[in-house]
C-alpha cells in the first residue's frame, strides 16, 4: 500500500518544531523532491525518486487542511498521488496530539483509500521527544503503529538538526498476512532558514526491514532515501 505516512508524519512532528523558531504562519507550501518513495520500509516506485507539492492552511487555531500532491519523477514508475487531510490539533498538559482523516487518491492505479490518524508526542522534556503515530486504512482493515525519539540541536540561530529513530509495527495495513515488527528507522532533518518566510529542509533516512520484508520478494530489506524540501509560509 503506498500512503502518505511521510508526508504527514514528517510535517506534524519535524517541521513545527523547526519552524517554530521563524514565527507562527497561517499557511504553508512545501515543494520537495526525495530519491525514492519509502514508506512502510518499502520503495514503492520501480524507478526514480518523487516530487512532493504540499500546501497546508490551519482553517482555525485547532484545525488544519493540507493537500499533498505527489508525482513519480521516472517515466517508468508512471505514479502519481493526491491526499486531502482535515486535522485537528490540541494540547493537554504536556501531550499534544493530532487527529486526522485523508483521503487517498492514486489516479494511474485506479485506487481509494481512507485513512484515520493519531499522532502524539510529549513536550517539555529537556533531551528527546517521544512520539507515537497510528493510522488506519478503510481499504486495508488495518492499521500501522510507529513509535519514535526526537531531539534537536541548534547549529547556528538559522540552522536546526533534528535526528530521530522510529519503531514500526504493521497490523494488517501494509502486509495482511502478517502482525508485528514491520521496520525500524534512522533519520535526521536539517532546517535552514531563507528569511522569515521561507526555509530549505534536508532530510536522510534509513529503514532497516522486518523479518515479514525480509521474507518478501523483490523487496530489499534496507532502504535509503534523500530528500530537499523548499517551505514557503504566508
Amino acid at each position: 500500500m503506498k500512503t502518505v505516512c511521510y508526508g504527514i508524519f514528517l510535517a506534524f512532528y519535524i517541521l513545527p518544531i523547526a519552524h517554530a523558531h521563524s514565527g507562527e504562519s497561517v499557511s504553508e507550501i512545501d515543494i520537495g523532491y526525495d530519491s525514492h518513495y519509502i514508506s512502510e520500509g518499502r520503495n514503492n516506485l520501480t524507478d526514480g525518486g518523487i516530487v512532493w507539492t504540499t500546501l497546508s492552511h490551519a482553517l482555525r487555531d485547532e484545525f488544519m487542511f493540507i493537500a499533498a500532491y505527489g508525482l513519480a519523477t521516472h517515466d517508468n514508475a508512471d505514479y502519481d498521488e493526491l491526499n486531502l487531510t482535515l486535522a485537528y490539533q490540541q494540547e493537554f498538559a504536556n501531550l499534544a496530539y493530532i487527529l486526522s482523516y485523508t483521503r487517498l487518491a492514486f489516479f494511474k492505479d485506479g485506487q481509494f483509500d481512507n485513512e484515520l490518524a493519531l499522532s502524539t508526542h510529549v513536550n517539555g522534556l529537556s533531551v528527546v521527544t517521544p512520539t507515537l503515530d497510528l493510522v488506519y486504512s478503510t481499504q486495508a482493515n488495518g492499521y500501522f503503529a510507529e513509535f519514535g525519539l526526537q531531539t534537536e540541536f541548534a547549529i547556528t540561530p538559522e540552522i536546526y538538526f533534528i535526528p530521530y529513530v522510529k519503531v514500526a509495527f504493521d497490523y494488517g495495513y501494509a502486509d495482511r498476512a502478517n502482525d508485528g515488527h514491520n521496520h525500524s528507522t534512522l533519520g535526521g532533518a536539517m532546517d535552514i532558514s531563507l528569511g522569515k518566510t521561507r526555509s530549505m529542509q534536508l532530510i536522510a533516512e534509513h529503514a532497516i526491514g522486518g523479518s515479514f520484508i525480509a521474507r518478501q520478494a523483490n523487496t530489499e530489506r534496507q532502504q535509503s532515501w534523500l530528500g530537499v524540501h523548499i517551505i514557503s509560509r504566508f
